[in-house]
């Protein structure tokens, strides 16, 4: 059973539970000054060949010309033809970057990007945001959730000497900077400075947990380029700078990924799998998406053939089947991938999903849950309702509210319990 109450009640339920204090104003330790710059995983440094592949596919396409004219050697006009492969799918890898977080487009210069501003952007909607003015708005509207939540802007760099924008936010009461912290990881079109974070920092810091907000590489303030691997490293930047320069136990750390921020979040708690997630409206795999996506795009499964329709017949359907399965395997080709019912299992902390069965962006079949519901560890999942044209970017409701603050108290109880568990069963053996 969980808790049907309100946020006050809610914070008095947490400082009992989970020994936070919640009484009195907004004040709490300051955070840790100096620069910080996240270290390389082991399992996320790229390979010396990987590096060196990516040195030398930049003048493939003059060496493969040499090859084929001049040197005339099968197996170095093979290489040299992989290179340009690889170069190919490297430049079509941004390029679609562009398409699956359109959020980089967001307070940039149209000049800049051309036909993908007006073909990616509602001018209805993010027409304010372009150019100078855009990114002055963007200010104004960080500067106000900094102001409205007593937060803290940052400069986090990654491994890779990334600067990323972010902000902390402390907790209701004395909150400590080492005490439960949630990182969240947005949607695609959804940065920090906007009006949606509003919910997420009112929920978790009324309850007393600190939060720290961050725009992936390449959006808002945040510099570089944005790829699928880049954005884990960005995710593991937030993280490392939660656990190590604030002190927070890797178990009190709950990473809360909302749409593709869900499959950003569990590539990162893979590496880190004591911690906790929250899961929203997410999906199983990008793969998965695209194949749902063009399916109902092509009217694949409106009408399947019988053996008394025509060969032409037959051969339709077949190459639309081909199509939307050559579509998703380019885009796991060229890299645009997460593996969240993978990543999913490897992840031991305490974790919860956020479901909507008439999810219109990531439809049922594709989405997380539908991939762990029925797997040997209970999940804890649950399904929202409402006007299904609203189903995916509308705000939670106050009782969905109240359940997820439910299960972050249950996350840090079961944490708590399987640390005193641990601690007992190290005394016995010392005892030994």
């Amino acid at each position: 059973m969980w808790l049907q109450i309100r946020h006050g009640g809610f914070q008095v339920w947490v400082a009992q539970h989970c020994g936070l204090s919640m009484i009195g104003n907004r004040g709490f330790t300051q955070l840790p000054g100096g620069e910080f710059k996240a270290q390389w995983l082991p399992a996320l440094r790229p390979s010396l060949l990987s590096r060196g592949l990516d040195i030398i596919m930049w003048p493939s396409p003059i060496l493969f010309l040499l090859a084929i004219i001049i040197v005339r050697n099968t197996w170095v006009s093979l290489i040299c033809f992989f290179l340009c492969m690889r170069l190919a799918g490297n430049q079509l890898h941004l390029v679609v970057s562009k398409i699956i977080f359109p959020g980089t487009l967001i307070g940039k210069d149209p000049k800049d990007f051309g036909w993908l501003h007006r073909t990616l952007l509602d001018p209805t909607v993010e027409g304010c945001l372009v150019g100078e003015p855009g990114r002055e708005v963007l200010r104004q509207r960080k500067q106000r959730l900094i102001d409205e939540f007593s937060g803290e802007a940052l400069s986090i760099t990654t491994c890779d000497d990334v600067v990323l924008d972010a902000a902390y936010f402390p907790g209701a009461g004395s909150a400590q900077t080492s005490d439960p912290t949630m990182i969240f990881f947005a949607a695609n079109m959804q940065l920090y400075e906007n009006p949606s974070s509003r919910q997420y920092l009112k929920m978790y810091t009324m309850a007393g947990f600190n939060v720290l907000l961050f725009n992936y590489r390449g959006v808002s303030q945040s510099t570089g380029v944005l790829t699928a691997s880049a954005t884990i490293l960005d995710g593991e930047a937030m993280f490392q700078y939660v656990t190590q320069h604030l002190g927070v136990a890797e178990e009190h750390v709950i990473l809360h990924g909302r749409s593709i921020g869900g499959g950003v979040s569990l590539a990162v708690a893979a590496q880190h799998p004591t911690c906790c997630v929250c899961n929203e409206r997410s999906f199983q795999s990008l793969y998965s998406v695209i194949v749902s996506l063009f399916r109902a795009l092509l009217g694949v499964d409106l009408y399947k053939p019988t053996p008394q329709d025509s060969t032409k017949v037959h051969l339709k359907h077949c190459c639309k089947v081909c199509l939307v399965y050559s579509v998703a395997g380019l885009a796991r080709w060229i890299g645009w991938d997460y593996t969240s019912d993978q990543n999913w299992h490897r992840v031991k902390g305490f974790k919860w999903v956020f479901f909507h069965p008439q999810d219109t962006i990531i439809p049922l079949e594709a989405s997380l849950h539908a991939a762990v519901a029925h797997s040997s560890v209970p999940t804890h999942s649950w399904r929202m309702e409402g006007d299904p044209t609203e189903s995916h970017n509308r705000p939670l409701s106050e009782e969905e509210v109240n359940w997820n603050l439910n299960m972050m108290v249950q996350a840090i109880q079961s944490t708590e319990r399987n640390r005193s568990s641990d601690l007992e069963m190290q005394s016995a053996r010392d005892d030994i």
